[in-house]
């Protein structure tokens, strides 16, 4: 069996290899034409001069991938060393922060403001508490008497003077 991934891998570069032949040479005709040449009488040299020129960018590119590669390599162990550093840190913050809750946790007292009442120690006295008769209950106040609207008395208001209106 055959690895297919190489395969497929040699077939690509072949064939981005013959597309940039083909496009150099096309370029090296049109630039023999433009000076005024016959192309069709040097066609085979020009042909020879694209795949020579074409190896050459070939091996510049790879050259170039591989620089890429060996930064890339030198790059990723100095990233990962920071960014273990940065998760170190974080887990450090959050334990911090953690045992700063668990602090206040345990120095805060439940606090019910709503109803108050005295805890009852023992079973005992809860028997004793539930079993006493319910004390007396307060006598009602009797309602007081309402005034009848009636009986407000309404301000009496005096005449203005004749006098006071004609002296302005």
């Amino acid at each position: 069996m055959k690895n297919s991934k190489g395969d497929d891998k040699k077939a690509a570069k072949k064939a981005a290899k013959k597309e940039l032949e083909q496009s150099l040479s096309a370029k090296f005709f049109e630039a023999v034409k433009t000076l005024g040449h016959d192309a069709e009488q040097i066609g085979e040299d020009l042909i020879l001069v694209s795949k020579f020129v074409a190896k050459k960018i070939a091996k510049k590119i790879n050259s170039g991938k591989q620089a890429a590669a060996e930064k890339v390599k030198e790059v990723t162990p100095e990233v990962t060393k920071k960014v273990a550093e940065v998760k170190r840190e974080v887990k450090k913050d959050v334990k911090k922060t953690e045992a700063a809750i668990k602090k206040v946790a345990a120095k805060a007292t439940p606090v019910i403001s709503s109803v108050k009442v005295e805890a009852i120690a023992t079973e005992e006295k809860v028997a004793k508490a539930i079993a006493k008769p319910v004390a007396a209950v307060r006598k009602v106040a009797k309602p007081m008497p309402v005034a009848s609207p009636a009986a407000r008395k309404t301000p009496v208001r005096k005449p203005k003077a004749a006098s006071d209106s004609n002296k302005s």
